[in-house]
């Protein structure tokens, strides 16, 4: 675990992750809360408001993104759990497990063994951090 704490990518991809994580990723939703914005609306796919279950889950203009690490994400739920569709259909609950799978929200449902937590927050930290890199490079100037 130190080497990714001390590999410089790593932080970054977690801190990006933290920031969506703790709501204080700077989504239109956060900026309007702020007043830095007049709008919540998504300015990349300007179809719904644009907040982290848009960003992780539904904003069309980065589905390419989306389906690189989708099947990874739901492929990190042992497939013995019933409920795995539950959190695959839900948005906020798969948002909730992208964010932080040990939430109780998560845990209620299913109970992923300790030794994966690793490998699903490696794959959740990259798929959050290209979220965020594909995002930013199609803002409009």
């Amino acid at each position: 675990m130190v080497d990714h704490i001390q590999n410089p990518r790593e932080v970054t991809r977690a801190n990006i992750k933290t920031q969506m994580l703790t709501g204080t990723y700077l989504s239109q939703k956060r900026l309007l809360q702020i007043k830095k914005t007049s709008s919540d609306i998504c300015l990349i796919c300007g179809s719904e408001s644009e907040d982290i279950v848009h960003i992780l889950t539904k904003c069309p203009a980065t589905d390419q993104v989306r389906k690189k690490y989708m099947p990874v994400v739901l492929n990190s739920i042992p497939s013995v759990y019933i409920q795995k569709p539950r959190i695959a259909e839900s948005k906020h609950l798969l948002t909730q497990y992208i964010l932080d799978p040990s939430h109780p929200k998560i845990t209620d449902i299913i109970d992923i063994p300790i030794a994966m937590y690793e490998t699903v927050e490696s794959v959740t930290r990259n798929m959050c951090f290209a979220l965020h890199v594909a995002r930013t490079n199609l803002y409009p100037s």
